[in-house]
């Protein structure tokens, strides 16, 4: 970065529950980045391990960086864990961390500098995301995939808010959002599936998403993710498909979802939210009716062989 450039504050939200194993990789490659003004922001959700302690061994090491956020609440999950922390959140920058990722060097500043573009341009009234590329790895970190995107089989251009009512392509660990953004998805409601997803869907109903094709982590896989990359093969189509009820559960919770956007933003003049009404309501129409429904409003997921499955179990 240029010497004599001013850094804005760079606030990183990193939601903890039992992530002993990990955590400290996780947080010295925070530390090692090539940006400098950032903040950390860590709410542990009930840990039994270690955790903890770790952290409070850093907050003591980096009083000025690392804070550990008190809270009586416990066992709130990830997606209100990190609600939580958005809702603490002051700066004009905002990231997400795991607890058990590793950062590359440049993460923060080559992700900042897109995102100060796009304000340039469009005005930092607009609520604007910025995601990247990542590369999977194990939990030894060898190279699983050079990038998500195509290990999941995901297109990043594909960002219109009627396509993300049925599929997240946003993960919260590669992405950067700005203040107006920030504003508008504080108090993520309970039915929201994850917070990247809501964040997601409120960044490209009511502004934009812009990617970079640059990986800027490690995405450690191992037996404790949350959820975790599944390479999409035929094999994984196979198993997907005979899950019969856990994709009407996964329809359900998009429905819920929308639903909850729909109620929250529903005084908005925007014709985008209508989609979010349909899928809403969408268990009120006909069987047939229900298909019509999604494919005239291209409520749609990826690929051909996914909208096989959302026909099949809406």
């Amino acid at each position: 970065m240029r010497s004599n450039y001013t850094y804005p504050l760079v606030e990183i939200l990193m939601a903890t529950f039992n992530g002993e194993k990990f955590i400290k990789e996780q947080i010295n490659s925070i530390i090692s980045q090539s940006y400098p003004n950032w903040k950390l922001l860590i709410r542990d959700d009930g840990s039994k391990d270690k955790t903890l302690k770790i952290i409070n061994e850093y907050t003591k090491k980096f009083p000025s960086q690392i804070f550990l956020i008190s809270n009586q609440q416990k066992h709130l999950g990830c997606c209100q864990n990190f609600s939580k922390l958005l809702s603490i959140a002051k700066a004009d920058y905002i990231m997400f961390s795991d607890q058990d990722d590793i950062w590359l060097p440049n993460k923060i500043e080559i992700t900042l500098q897109k995102l100060l573009t796009l304000e340039n341009e469009y005005g930092a009234d607009l609520p604007i995301l910025v995601h990247t590329d990542f590369k999977v790895v194990t939990q030894d970190l060898n190279i699983i995939a050079e990038s998500f995107w195509k290990y999941q089989g995901l297109n990043p251009t594909i960002t219109q808010f009627n396509r993300l009512l049925l599929q997240n392509i946003v993960t919260g660990c590669s992405m950067m959002i700005n203040k107006s953004l920030k504003d508008l998805s504080t108090n993520i409601p309970p039915e929201a599936i994850m917070h990247d997803w809501w964040i997601a869907l409120v960044a490209s109903c009511f502004g934009i998403i812009e990617y970079i094709k640059i990986p800027t982590l490690y995405y450690r896989q191992h037996t404790y993710n949350t959820i975790g990359a599944k390479k999409y093969n035929i094999n994984y189509i196979i198993k997907k498909f005979f899950q019969f009820k856990q994709n009407k559960k996964n329809l359900e919770y998009c429905i819920k979802q929308a639903k909850a956007f729909y109620n929250i933003f529903n005084d908005k003049s925007e014709d985008k939210i209508k989609a979010a009404w349909i899928l809403a309501n969408i268990k009120n129409y006909h069987w047939l009716k229900r298909k019509k429904l999604l494919l005239r409003n291209q409520i749609l997921k990826q690929g051909i062989v996914r909208n096989i499955g959302v026909f099949l179990f809406c």
